[in-house]
């Protein structure tokens, strides 16, 4: 049985410019009764309950933040990707598909990076590809 989603953190690297689409998109969310806490890549966890989801969204380089648990407990963690694994090593700078396997899910932003993800993942030897 599906749970809703009431607690989102999102944990994003230090870029002023993401931060605020970040506090922009947590206030739509807010609407919803979604309560929206930011994290910076790096930063220690702060206390707060465990979140429902934990979204990672990758560094200004666009490979994807390694995941790190502690700092971010949360039911579910996954990962955001917006380049495909061939263009700027995007998934090669944490591990490639070793390094996604890890996440509980992976949300790509276009539809044309679901192959490529997939196969990076397929040569990890990743489970659920």
């Amino acid at each position: 049985m599906p749970r809703p989603v009431t607690r989102l953190r999102v944990v994003l690297p230090a870029s002023p410019t993401v931060e605020a689409l970040v506090a922009r998109v947590a206030d739509a969310w807010a609407v919803h009764g979604v309560q929206v806490r930011q994290q910076m890549k790096g930063a220690p966890f702060d206390g707060a309950p465990r979140a429902d989801v934990a979204l990672w969204l990758p560094d200004v380089d666009a490979s994807p933040i390694a995941l790190d648990a502690r700092v971010a407990p949360a039911r579910v963690h996954a990962a955001f990707i917006v380049d495909a694994p061939s263009a700027h090593g995007a998934l090669g700078a944490h591990g490639g598909g070793r390094s996604l396997a890890r996440f509980d899910a992976i949300v790509v932003a276009h539809e044309s990076l679901v192959a490529p993800v997939r196969a990076a993942l397929q040569r990890s030897n990743a489970r659920n590809v």
